[in-house]
């Protein structure tokens, strides 16, 4: 059954209901739901938006659920972990266009299954159904912008917006 309801949420997601919102806010509202998602405190987590006053054009529900889960993903991943951080920064790109970054120290994502991680209902974990970053992939598709990711020293998801 939760298969079946990854599945239709996949399939029909709405078209984006875009309005200005400030990053700075955004990023604090998930901060906020992240803090108390973080019952091992250990866990730093930092936000920061350049300029202060940055704008984005986005559905911003949409948007929230894309950073709460690669924010829970960051959690997962530094569970065990000394000195887990996590950082969410916008600001600007070297183009003028805007970004979003979900940072952690986690031990990375492996070389070979990078490739794979935005397949739909591809996991590594034993709970859950494979489908947040493939959703995640879509959702920003739908805002005319990408989704990518790095992980050497860092794993690092940038949310890229046109």
């Amino acid at each position: 059954m939760e298969f079946v309801q990854s599945y239709r949420s996949f399939l029909s997601l709405p078209k984006p209901d875009k309005s200005l919102v400030n990053a700075k806010r955004l990023l604090e509202k998930v901060k906020v739901l992240m803090d108390q998602e973080n019952d091992n405190s250990t866990i730093a987590f930092e936000i920061v938006a350049d300029p202060e006053d940055l704008e984005l054009y986005i559905d911003e529900k949409q948007i929230s659920q894309i950073l709460i889960n690669l924010s829970k993903n960051a959690l997962q991943s530094l569970q065990n972990q000394e000195n887990g951080k996590i950082k969410i920064i916008a600001g600007f790109m070297n183009n003028d266009k805007k970004y979003i970054q979900v940072i952690d120290n986690g031990p990375g994502i492996p070389l070979d299954v990078i490739d794979e991680i935005f397949v739909p209902f591809f996991t590594t974990k034993d709970t859950g159904t494979g489908i947040g970053l493939s959703l995640s992939k879509q959702i920003m598709h739908l805002h005319g912008g990408n989704i990518q990711v790095s992980s050497t020293d860092y794993t690092v998801f940038t949310l890229g917006f046109d």
